[in-house]
């Protein structure tokens, strides 16, 4: 689901990668992204069916419900739009650390 997240918000110019590497790799990372750029669209058809192969249709449909209605802002803001640690990495603080960010 990484490389879907990567390949859709790779390419935009409002979007940035952030990690944190432990023992010489990559431990914990995260993706922000401005909400008012929307992504390329055929990058987020392709996203979106990874996303379908990996979480199955129902699960996706739940996480296309939970983007439709989230607020709108009159202001420009960025939104996290994941944080992810590997399972050997966890329970080092790392994701606090990255939210803290």
């Amino acid at each position: 689901m990484m490389k879907g997240f990567l390949r859709m918000y790779g390419r935009s110019r409002s979007a940035s990668f952030y990690g944190i590497r432990h023992e010489g790799r990559l431990a914990c990372c995260s993706v922000v992204a401005d909400p008012g750029e929307e992504p390329v669209i055929l990058s987020a058809l392709i996203f979106f069916a990874e996303l379908i192969r990996a979480l199955g249709i129902e699960l996706t449909s739940k996480f296309g419900l939970i983007e439709s209605n989230q607020p709108k802002y009159d202001e420009r803001y960025l939104e996290l739009v994941l944080v992810a640690t590997l399972p050997s990495s966890q329970g080092h603080g790392f994701g606090r650390r990255m939210l803290q960010f």
